[in-house]
């Protein structure tokens, strides 16, 4: 699926709730909104609520610590629009510390 380039599109980490959730609400409606979690009931949730006010949205459930989940989120973005913002407001928790601290290759 080609993008629509004329489409711009705001892609949120930890965008099911939360401070990602509180920004995605103040984006311009002119936007289309991916927000982006683990847990994809959140996820729906937030859609709906930003459906509600009037914005589009995907909902696309991405492990920010995974490096083929990032580049599946960032493709499936793509097919949307052109990325123009990218808020990362993803949380880690203590015990994700050890898969989130490894080295990058």
């Amino acid at each position: 699926m080609k993008a629509n380039q004329e489409k711009k599109v705001c892609v949120i980490t930890g965008g099911g709730s939360g401070m990602g959730l509180a920004a995605a609400l103040q984006m311009p409606k002119d936007k289309i909104i991916i927000v982006s979690g683990r847990t994809l009931k959140k996820l729906e949730n937030a859609v709906d609520m930003l459906t509600n006010n009037g914005q589009e949205a995907y909902a696309f459930a991405c492990d920010t610590s995974d490096r083929e989940n990032v580049r599946a989120l960032a493709e499936f973005a793509r097919t949307k629009g052109t990325i123009t913002n990218v808020i990362h407001a993803a949380g880690m928790s203590p015990n994700m510390a050890g898969k989130a601290f490894v080295s990058a290759p």
